[in-house]
């Protein structure tokens, strides 16, 4: 057999060319022995690697892993077979890394896969980089080539509530998305995603944020086996059973690049089927104020799909198709329970549509339609379909965006309604982002509004309901409206 590229020999000469640290950069990572996560520490703490040593097998803790990692036992078997198929000699392949434990044993770093094939092929000695110098705590929870398997449960985790934010979003994914709930409770576990995950926003969802960012690169084109396991990439998707290993390298290997999504983008509220409530809740509210033009005021708007609420179709279960007869989009949705709203009457008039958001969507950036379609979860095919159809729709139709803080500048958009007009200010799932100090401000703002003009507040996620506040010549009166589905799926009409 031939000297492999990353074999011995190879090493010896860039040591004598005195471009060994570039070396073992590089074979670090090379597509076929890559560990970009151990390459980036090295990197930033300014590691001097030392030269490869032989030495026994028998002083490793472990040559070969007992899969307290979520790297199925097959595969890692099949990786170590097709290198031992080779027959390679002891020479031919890189050296593995590794460092002495506190017993005093080697604990490998990187490596376990030639390490066991050297093994199988009955070897007894193997070519090591042995680092005595501290990688930190964090990189040595990792183990046997890490960046493709799950980190061991490491019991200090350094990211408790984010861990368990995690596990309550693995509760959200059941029944929706077989593959994020699998996922998800794997993050949960390893402190070197959750590191990443960490990068959030205050304000954010980390586990949006990170599936987001991961579904994003791949849209984009990054060319990746983790694709097989996403229904939105391909046409047979596996099971999520075996997908954490390569979702693990997939986000250490992009480590840089996710952590820049996850500190740059917001979750956005782009949910077209939450029109199925606010349709009849306009209704209902505008019934009160006896047929005057509107003005929309949507706080968290992001592209402004539901700005649009009266240029869609609705189809509530097997109820008669209802709305904007000519729509190209239907939205669906359905009622539980016995009530059903009053859609008898004329649609109000609206005068004016203004969106306000701190990142608003432009549907002219070809980016920002790819970030909205990695927001949408990869099972969710018919939602991907209707976010195609808003975005025709929105495109046609533009409203006003103002790209902000919706509390600081509600007070002027409001007195900036013409006097002809009721402002509607409502929101979906605004609130559920907001702290408890700035709901009240929220609130404050628009009562005070209602002292001297009439104004209609419609809201999820701040009463245990959709609930309207109308308040009509200074008298306030408050709907329960209905308890919904956070997503518009069903309606369990109250008013």
């Amino acid at each position: 057999m031939e000297i492999m590229e990353w074999g011995i020999e190879s090493c010896m000469i860039a040591m004598d060319s005195q471009s060994y640290q570039e070396w073992v950069d590089n074979l670090l990572r090379s597509p076929e022995w890559e560990n970009p996560s151990l390459a980036r520490r090295a990197q930033s703490q300014k590691i001097v690697w030392p030269g490869p040593t032989l030495v026994s097998l028998s002083e490793f803790e472990e040559t070969i892993p007992t899969f307290k990692f979520s790297e199925d036992a097959d595969n890692w078997r099949k990786k170590v077979d097709a290198i031992a198929s080779k027959q390679p000699k002891l020479n031919d392949l890189p050296p593995v890394f590794a460092r002495h434990s506190s017993e005093g044993k080697l604990h490998l770093l990187d490596g376990s896969h030639r390490l066991a094939a050297l093994e199988q092929l009955g070897y007894t000695n193997i070519w090591a980089i042995v680092f005595e110098g501290s990688l930190g705590n964090e990189f040595e929870s990792r183990s046997l080539d890490s960046i493709g398997q799950s980190a061991e449960v490491n019991t200090l985790n350094p990211y408790p509530e984010l861990a368990e934010e995690f596990r309550k979003f693995a509760e959200y994914c059941d029944g929706s998305s077989e593959l994020y709930g699998y996922l998800t409770l794997k993050i949960a576990e390893d402190n070197d995603l959750l590191a990443v995950a960490s990068k959030y926003q205050p304000g954010q969802l980390p586990p949006n944020l990170l599936f987001g960012a991961v579904h994003l690169l791949l849209l984009s084109g990054k060319p990746n086996p983790l694709v097989r396991y996403y229904p939105s990439m391909t046409i047979d998707a596996e099971t999520p059973d075996h997908a954490y290993p390569a979702f693990r390298k997939f986000v250490l290997t992009h480590e840089e690049q996710i952590e820049e999504i996850m500190r740059t983008k917001l979750v956005q509220t782009n949910e077209v089927t939450r029109s199925a409530f606010l349709y009849p809740a306009f209704l209902a509210a505008c019934r009160l104020v006896e047929g005057k033009p509107l003005a929309l005021i949507e706080l968290g708007c992001s592209a402004g799909f539901n700005l649009l609420w009266d240029y869609y179709l609705y189809q509530y279960g097997d109820d008669e198709p209802i709305g904007s007869a000519g729509s190209s989009l239907t939205v669906p949705s359905s009622f539980r329970g016995d009530n059903r709203p009053d859609f008898s009457g004329p649609k109000p008039a609206i005068n004016s549509r203004i969106g306000i958001d701190l990142n608003p969507i432009d549907l002219m950036d070809r980016n920002e339609i790819l970030w909205l379609q990695a927001l949408i979860w990869p099972e969710h095919f018919e939602r991907k379909a209707r976010l195609n159809k808003a975005i025709r729709i929105a495109m046609v139709n533009p409203v006003e965006m103002i790209k902000g803080d919706a509390i600081e500048l509600l007070p002027q958009v409001l007195a900036d309604v013409p006097g002809t007009d009721v402002p509607v200010v409502y929101h979906t799932f605004f609130a559920n982002q907001l702290s408890e100090d700035q709901r009240s401000h929220l609130l404050k703002i628009i009562e005070d509004f209602g002292t001297k003009r009439d104004v209609i507040h419609i809201h999820n996620c701040i009463e245990p309901h959709l609930h309207a506040t109308i308040s009509r010549n200074g008298e306030r009166t408050d709907i329960p409206l209905a308890n919904v589905d956070p997503h518009g799926r069903w309606i369990e009409w109250l008013a």
